[in-house]
This record gives structure tokens, C-alpha cells and sequence, in this order.
């Protein structure tokens, strides 16, 4: 999955990882991947992303077989749930409101 998320950028430059400046964005499609893969080897006991990922299948997964792939939608959902530093705690306060 980590190697799926190089862009033709870092491809190009002949980079083995994501640039750290990517990180957040990488680590939502490495859990993102995670997700979907675990379903599929009936490993996941969470109901909500079992039913998410079951609902939203990966494009290119037809196998058991680990491929990195995953869905927009439990990408999104991934995305939504990742903590996010604040940057003071009215920040924090004003969004949960």
C-alpha cells in the first residue's frame, strides 16, 4: 500500500517513499488499504467499516491477495476520523460546537 501512494512526482525523482511532507495523506491510504484488506481476510470485527467497506469495494480487488487498493468513500471516512493537531484549544472548543 505505502508504494501506491508515490506521486508521479516522487516516482519521477526515483523515490522509494512519500515525501514526510505527505504524511497525513499517505498514512490515510496505507489505513485506508488496511481497511479494505483486512474485510477482505474476515479479520475486522468493527461493524461500521465491515459495512462501510462492503458497500464501498476497493476498484482492483478481486483477490485475497494484499494490493494496496482501497475505495474514495472509506478513504474519506478515514480522513474524517484522523486526529488532527489544533492549534489552540478555541480551535478545538468552536468545532465540536
Amino acid at each position: 500500500a505505502l508504494s501506491n501512494t508515490l506521486s508521479q512526482d516522487e516516482i519521477a525523482r526515483g523515490e522509494l517513499y512519500p515525501r514526510i511532507e505527505r504524511i497525513r495523506e499517505t498514512s490515510a491510504q496505507v489505513a485506508a488499504a488496511f481497511l479494505h484488506q483486512a474485510v477482505r481476510e474476515g479479520l475486522a470485527q468493527d461493524r461500521y467499516w465491515v459495512n462501510l467497506v462492503a458497500a464501498n469495494p476497493a476498484p482492483s480487488a478481486t483477490s485475497d491477495i494484499p494490493d494496496g487498493s482501497y475505495s474514495q468513500a472509506v478513504l474519506d471516512e478515514v480522513e474524517k476520523n484522523m486526529w488532527a493537531p489544533a492549534d489552540s484549544v478555541h480551535q478545538v472548543i468552536s468545532t465540536k460546537l
